[in-house]
């Protein structure tokens, strides 16, 4: 789902292991959601782990990901859209173009 409000992608933290990252690799921090505060788990700088998705048949990198424990929906933030889209929007309709 992309969620154009976040400011970046927001998973569940089981995804953070599925992904590869190992505990050591997050730090815990407090942020604001539309459900009040919450806590998430950022990787390290030095992690150098890049997040790629593959939409429509294109992968494209992640800038900023965070995990967290009460995430009833992945969202892809404001940051990964709009730094691989060009959003086109009429009155009854919109669309996500990919930058080239």
């Amino acid at each position: 789902m992309v969620d154009t409000g976040a400011d970046e992608t927001l998973l569940h933290l089981r995804w953070a292991d599925l992904m590869g990252f190992d505990d050591s690799e997050l730090v815990e921090e407090s942020c604001k959601s539309a459900n009040g505060p919450m806590t998430v788990y950022r990787p390290k700088p030095s992690s150098r782990r890049g997040v790629e998705f593959q939409i429509g048949g294109t992968w494209f990198a992640v800038p900023g990901i965070q995990f967290g424990r009460r995430v009833p929906l992945s969202l892809l933030g404001r940051d990964m859209i709009f730094a691989h889209f060009d959003l086109r929007m009429t009155a009854t309709d919109f669309h996500l173009i990919p930058k080239r």
